[in-house]
């Protein structure tokens, strides 16, 4: 390869005539120029009287090819990050949803049923609670019952009923959502096989909460969350305090969040998308 000046000559024959001072052959140079959009690269054949022709077309591999290579893989980078962005968009707006959609309440009576194998408290409130043991939307509900019976020392007697299917083995008995619940002060745990217990009271969703008066009036009936699985101040915690306090109340029933305890196709352990 010979430099001369700025030009680059590659792979000519060249005869040198020093008569006229000139090379006698076609050779080809390639010229750099720097534009408002870069550092093009422009490919020129010279003849030997100066005349300047541009080339028609650049070889496979040139500055062209590379640019339309780089772009494509910009656009589909965009392409793919409207994509994700679209994705979780979607699966956040349905997440939400389900979170703020609460469940399904039966028949609640309004006084303590004649037939339940629950005991009424005596000359105190009693506080009931129906939960699928593998509801993880419950833990939140079984905290904020933790939180209740911290500021109700013996003033309520608790019952939490976990389902559990007639021909369920002991491991329906022993899940964690079932222990936390056995070591909140004040609370009872039992087992409501096949939900009968449920039925009885009306509760069709995990979380379901109830508060009679020692006469066996309803006072409260609904959940003591905000939404699914979320924990904090609410309105059934706030409601549950204010009339175990003989405070006034401006709710008696809240929405409840929580896996479903009646529903047949969903009897198995896994029912929850949390």
């Amino acid at each position: 390869m010979i430099l001369s000046g700025s030009l680059v000559i590659r792979n000519c024959p060249l005869t040198w005539m020093p008569q006229s001072g000139r090379f006698l052959n076609f050779f080809t140079v390639l010229r750099l120029e720097r534009s408002h959009s870069g550092i093009l690269a422009r490919l020129f054949s010279i003849s030997p009287p100066g005349g300047i022709r541009r080339a028609a077309h650049l070889k496979e591999g040139g500055v062209p090819q590379i640019l339309e290579a780089k772009t494509k893989h910009i656009l589909a980078t965009a392409l793919l990050g409207i994509a994700w962005t679209a994705t979780v968009a979607f699966g956040s707006r349905a997440l939400l949803s389900y979170e703020s959609s609460p469940g399904r309440v039966g028949m609640v009576p309004p006084a303590w049923p004649t037939d339940s194998g629950v005991r009424l408290g005596a000359n105190r409130s009693t506080l009931v609670m129906f939960a699928h043991p593998y509801c993880p939307c419950t833990r939140a509900s079984v905290e904020e019952l933790a939180r209740i019976m911290a500021r109700v020392q013996g003033k309520v007697s608790a019952y939490v009923l976990f389902y559990k299917p007639r021909d369920s083995g002991d491991d329906w008995e022993k899940t964690d959502l079932r222990r936390t619940a056995a070591e909140v002060p004040g609370v009872t745990v039992l087992s409501d096989v096949d939900g009968a217990e449920a039925r009885r009271f009306g509760a069709e969703t995990s979380g379901h909460t109830l508060l009679f008066d020692f006469h066996g009036r309803l006072l409260f009936s609904g959940g003591i969350t905000q939404s699914r699985g979320h924990s904090g101040d609410n309105a059934g915690e706030s409601a549950i305090l204010s009339i175990v306090n003989n405070q006034a109340t401006e709710r008696t029933k809240t929405f409840i969040f929580g896996c479903s305890l009646t529903d047949r196709e969903k009897r198995g352990k896994k029912q929850c998308l949390k």
